[in-house]
């Protein structure tokens, strides 16, 4: 009776979660699909493409962010399931510090190798190259920035606080619907400004998270000790998802990349609006298993075998039947969609979309 009364609450939870994620999501996609029209008209083709291909550069990185936010999502939803607010401490401090030490091995990478490709690879107009090195920077800090927030943002996933996880989303939906109102005003070169406030947003977002996370989470404390044992298990349950977030990650920025090498910065500007649409449609189902996966975790760490399997049965066909229900509208009527989103609709946004 206890453990159907628990599994009943943790249903009821679930869907008040999937709820709150699917109503951010809806609020804030025609926002998202109108500050990307008014910013691409703005910029114009040529820079937006300039913007994508460097974010896509940098974004390659992100297959270790990814990596690590799922292991670090992973052990401390699974801490809090044993209810061990010691281990629980340990866990966010030795995270932080392994992320602390990926960030400046990215940063020595990326000033280095990653500089050089951008100068001597990439497709940029010889005029647009100072430019495009400004937004190389902006990116990276950015990048770093929500490198070692992961383990703030992934514990309010952890404690299944969908609110907060979405008053942030619907935040910096509002702040770069701001960034594209003011494009128009920009006192500098219009690219470099939109570089800045994009990295004044992420800064902002940022802090949303340590300072709810400071208030609310008692094991958000920062420590320099790393528990040994936890590293090496935190880096054996990376390394599996590794392989995946890294082929996943060279398919579609990799492809970015080459694009630009051989066709030049507009086509990536048409790549950057089919990936939103990609993103868009995939969010459908990710909103489900973001509010899905803790429990997953949690009744594992129990040792609720029984309710765990039953979970993740039902998660795999609801996402999927919920990726299906949007993705086939997208599939048939691209060009409707693109010709009331976007102002003037080129044949190749068509084409790299469908």
């Amino acid at each position: 009776m206890q453990n159907m009364s628990i599994q009943s609450q943790n249903n009821k939870r679930l869907a008040k979660n999937t709820l709150i994620l699917y109503a951010r999501m809806l609020f804030t996609v025609g926002i998202s699909f109108y500050s990307t029209r008014l910013i691409l008209a703005n910029l114009g083709v040529s820079d937006y493409g300039v913007y994508n291909v460097i974010g896509g550069f940098v974004s390659m990185f992100y297959m270790v962010t990814a990596t690590m936010t799922q292991a670090v999502s992973r052990f401390l939803t699974f801490e809090l399931g044993r209810n061990d607010p010691k281990k629980l401490q340990q866990t966010f401090s030795t995270s932080l510090n392994i992320l602390l030490l990926l960030a400046l091995l990215v940063v020595l990478l990326s000033e280095t190798i990653g500089l050089w490709f951008v100068n001597t690879k990439l497709n940029i107009k010889p005029d647009r190259m100072t430019v495009a090195n400004w937004i190389y920077q902006f990116s990276l800090l950015s990048f770093v920035l929500e490198m070692i927030s992961v383990p703030y943002s992934a514990s309010v996933i952890s404690h299944e606080k969908m609110g907060a996880f979405a008053f942030v989303t619907i935040a910096k939906v509002f702040l770069t619907f701001g960034i594209a109102l003011s494009l128009a005003a920009s006192p500098i070169d219009k690219l470099v400004f939109y570089g800045i406030l994009v990295l004044a947003v992420s800064v902002s977002i940022q802090l949303m998270y340590w300072i709810y996370c400071k208030k609310n989470f008692p094991e958000c404390q920062y420590s320099t000790h790393i528990d040994k044992v936890l590293f090496k298990d935190m880096f054996g349950f990376a390394g599996w998802n590794f392989l995946t977030t890294c082929t996943s990650m060279l398919s579609s920025q990799g492809v970015g990349i080459m694009l630009n090498m051989h066709f030049g910065t507009a086509i990536n500007a048409a790549r950057g609006i089919a990936s939103q649409i990609n993103g868009t449609v995939g969010a459908f189902s990710r909103n489900f298993t973001t509010a899905l996966n803790p429990q997953i975790t949690k009744s594992y760490a129990t040792g609720d075998i029984a309710y765990t399997t039953k979970l993740v049965c039902r998660g795999a066909k609801f996402s999927y039947l919920l990726f299906l229900f949007i993705a086939l509208p997208c599939m048939f009527e691209v060009d409707f969609f693109l010709s009331k989103w976007l102002t003037e609709v080129l044949l190749t946004l068509v084409f790299l979309s469908s």
